[in-house]
């Protein structure tokens, strides 16, 4: 849906995962914390740090879509 709006779309983040930048995408969130690998990439032609992600996390159990992350792109 977001591609044919014009958008990038990721739903995995190896940075997200990668040992040296995991905290970045790491929030609180109810008891615990979560990892936010979802993201919609805003304007991907420009730099990092001039272009917009919002990174989110979905509680399926809850039905609930966590938005952790609105700004620039998190360290990769």
């Amino acid at each position: 849906y977001f591609r044919e709006l014009g958008y990038g779309y990721s739903a995995l983040n190896p940075a997200a995962q990668a040992r040296q930048t995991r905290r970045h995408y790491e929030v609180k969130y109810k008891n615990g914390t979560v990892l936010l690998e979802a993201h919609l990439k805003v304007d991907e032609a420009t730099s990092p740090d001039q272009c917009l992600r919002i990174y989110w996390y979905i509680d399926q159990h809850e039905r609930v879509l966590v938005v952790g992350h609105v700004g620039r792109h998190l360290p990769d």
